[in-house]
């Protein structure tokens, strides 16, 4: 373990199984190091691994180490002379054997935790910081069917509270525990990749879409595996039945606690039906109001400047819109009914005059035309003013489509086939609209930026061809021509989000031809993936997003009017990992090590593997998906058994090179890296060690940006640090 106990510079720390201790080399900065101190950890203890953090947040560095033989944990807190205290001694239970330790906060108190494997014992333990230097609080976590053997630390489900992972020996290799926050975990969830024997993992967000993967080594097949974490979907909907036939539905909250409710629309009944929000995701009853004949939309704003949300219902029957007025508390007890023009579709609020008043802007389906009320914010309104669209405007939202800091108008025309768009002067006035073509019948429209480049991007659907297009914006209000991406049948409604955490906005399609919700996930260029289809049981014509349970994870949901009910799909939240790729180094490699790191300057991380039995080293150069598809092999010398692997800078041209140790051949090996990932071996100029090297390390001990490497043998009671000559040959050795 290489560690800053004072920032700068390096120091190291060594577990010497063989005498039952470590030792800790402090760096003085200049590429030299003290004599080794060593701490006894007790007889027939066998210091299996160690982990280094502030355990009582002294901002001094404290050392806790897994006592295989004895069965126990050894902390060691730091004192402020660089010394450290007598060992604190935590038992791990009878026959547990602890091979493998992590540290984390898994209570969120600012206390470093201790979660550790027993291997013996086939459990977890986990040892929960009493915040005075104790840790008396433990919980065991069976594994059963295999014996953990190492174990890390991450979020895997994105819900901000540590999880474990664990790589075991035995029939399934791999756990997963999920945290609860409060230094709990739920019962671990086993898995097998085909190993029996896995090792050493490494954790990371290897294809940089937010979510932690796992690289894991696996020495009886000689094999890595790459897990990946993915977006697991949802499951079977909660459903909640109206009596009423349900046909749209929007996310807000309306009573200020802060949590997510509902606000439904049922055409037939002509009846607006609120559903309170609750922070597991379950909703009840709150209040329903009469409408307007035919309520077909809905959206919410405060317009009276009360400080308290307010709802506007458009009805088609009877040419008005009423506006419901809260009071704060889920409840709206007033309203007020305006004439509007004909057969309204859709309704949309914003300051179109920036006089800080919300104002209102419908369309009206027979009239051809969008009609703007500016709003007094009194909740009251001017007459009308109009103005031309394309043929039977179906919808309409709300952008700056031409970056001037003035709402625009963008309208989904049904029968012109086309979108307007109407540019806003900011005084409550628009252009004449510019028009673009659309796809096949459009009746629904969103934008926002898909590709990031700052620029307003428009998505329609295609209600009888099963399609959505989607129209990239040029930042002038037009738009480029439209790109077509299948859906179910009659795709009715959509909504823009991050669904999978990627930080790429995602399409949510709600289909009113099937019984499944599609989503097309986003790759931040424009561009979707095809639609991948989720099992509602319900033909939805609309849908709205939110995260429902506070998980951080979106959920939905969805209406249906056959059923006279709306299902409730929370994202699942498990940390779901897929096996993606297996890479084998050969059936005779007997992998012995691995290191992780950008070597050809893509930013994108590669691997490097040491193959102890066919006397190579293996690169596998990573891509955005995190497959690995370029292999290549550096031959090493005959029978010189590579058993360690590390990075560093040995030749100061910027660019990452290898150390190897040679078991075989008792020496150590450089490889000079370019920026292209090609490597080319260096003559080695070294006289053979007395013992074979075992492990290497990598370090800029003296700050000269040059990395040295450090040494550590199989059966001798020192280590060895090399400084390099920028030719990438050593220079002199220091022994230790």
């Amino acid at each position: 373990v290489i560690n800053g106990f004072e920032l700068t510079p390096v120091d190291i720390v060594i577990i010497n199984e063989g005498t039952n201790s470590f030792s800790i080399l402090y760096g003085n900065g200049n590429e030299r190091f003290s004599n080794s101190i060593t701490y006894f950890t007790g007889y027939d203890s066998l210091p299996y691994a160690s982990a280094t953090g502030d355990f009582n947040n002294d901002d001094l560095v404290d050392i806790v180490i897994a006592n295989y033989g004895t069965n126990n944990v050894g902390l060691f807190f730091a004192n402020h002379n660089n010394t450290f205290q007598n060992q604190l001694i935590i038992s791990t239970g009878v026959d547990s054997h602890p091979t493998s330790i992590s540290v984390g906060d898994f209570n969120s108190d600012k206390y470093l935790d201790i979660a550790i494997t027993n291997f013996g014992t086939k459990m977890i333990c986990v040892f929960l910081n009493d915040q005075n230097g104790s840790f008396t609080k433990s919980t065991f976590y069976s594994i059963n069917s295999s014996s953990p053997y190492s174990i890390d630390v991450g979020d895997f489900n994105g819900d901000k509270k540590l999880d474990l992972f664990i790589v075991n020996i035995g029939t399934n290799n791999i756990g997963l525990l999920l945290g609860l926050g409060n230094g709990s975990f739920e019962e671990v969830r086993m898995n097998s990749t085909g190993s029996y024997s896995s090792i050493s993992l490494a954790l990371h967000d290897y294809n940089k879409d937010n979510r932690l993967d796992v690289i894991i080594v696996n020495n009886d097949t000689g094999s890595i595996d790459i897990l990946n974490g993915y977006f697991e979907g949802f499951p079977t909907p909660v459903k909640y039945y109206l009596d009423y036939e349900s046909n749209f539905v929007i996310a807000h909250d309306i009573n200020n606690d802060k949590i997510l409710d509902l606000i439904i629309l049922c055409r037939s009944d002509n009846i607006i039906y609120i559903l309170s929000g609750s922070r597991n995701g379950l909703f009840s009853w709150e209040t329903e109001y009469y409408t307007g004949f035919n309520p077909c939309a809905a959206t919410v704003g405060d317009f009276n400047n009360d400080g308290r949300i307010d709802i506007v219902v458009v009805n088609a029957g009877d040419n008005n819109m009423g506006i419901y007025f809260g009071n704060g508390d889920g409840t709206f007890p007033r309203r007020r009914r305006i004439q509007t023009g004909s057969f309204l579709n859709s309704v949309a609020v914003g300051d179109f005059n920036k006089d800080n008043q919300l104002d209102i802007v419908v369309t009206n389906n027979y009239n051809n035309s969008v009609s703007i009320y500016l709003g007094y914010g009194n909740g009251s309104f001017a007459s009308q003013v109009t103005y031309s669209t394309g043929s039977q405007p179906q919808y309409v939202v709300i952008g700056d489509l031409n970056n001037d800091k003035c709402l625009d108008l963008v309208v989904a025309n049904y029968f012109g086939k086309s979108i307007s768009v109407l540019l806003g002067y900011g005084n409550g006035t628009f252009a004449n609209q510019l028009t673009s073509s659309a796809g096949y019948f459009p009746t629904f429209i969103a934008i926002n930026d898909f590709n990031n480049d700052t620029q307003m991007d428009v998505v329609e659907n295609n209600m009888y061809s099963g399609t959505v297009s989607v129209l990239l914006g040029f930042g002038n209000g037009s738009l480029a021509k439209p790109v077509t991406y299948g859906t179910g049948s009659r795709p009715s409604s959509i909504s823009i989000a991050d669904m999978n955490n990627d930080t790429h906005l995602d399409l949510v399609v709600a289909c009113a031809g099937t019984v499944y919700t599609y989503i097309l996930f986003g790759y931040g260029d424009g561009s979707f993936s095809n639609a991948v289809s989720y099992f509602t049981n319900m033909f939805s014509p609309s849908v709205a997003i939110g995260d429902f349970d506070e998980d951080t994870r979106l959920d939905m949901v969805v209406v249906d009017p056959n059923e006279e009910s709306i299902g409730v799909l929370l994202q699942y939240n498990r940390g779901a990992l897929a096996n993606k790729r297996t890479y084998a180094s050969g059936g005779s490699s007997k992998l012995r090590s691995m290191a992780i790191g950008d070597i050809n300057n893509d930013t994108h991380l590669d691997i490097v593997v040491a193959n102890y039995g066919t006397d190579d080293i293996s690169i596998l150069f990573g891509y955005d998906n995190a497959t690995f598809p370029i292999h290549l092999t550096v031959n090493m010398d005959s029978n010189s058994h590579p058993s360690s692997v590390t990075f560093g800078n040995f030749n100061d041209d910027k660019h990452l090179d290898i150390a190897v140790t040679l078991a075989g051949l008792h020496q150590v090996g450089i490889l000079l890296g370019d920026e292209q990932g090609s490597f080319i071996r260096q003559a080695v100029y070294q006289t053979p060690s007395i013992s074979p090297p075992l492990v290497v390390s990598a370090g800029d001990f003296n700050n000269d940006g040059q990395s040295e490497t450090v040494v550590g043998y199989d059966d001798n009671d020192s280590i060895d640090i090399f400084t390099i000559y920028n030719t990438g040959s050593f220079r002199d050795l220091k022994k230790y």
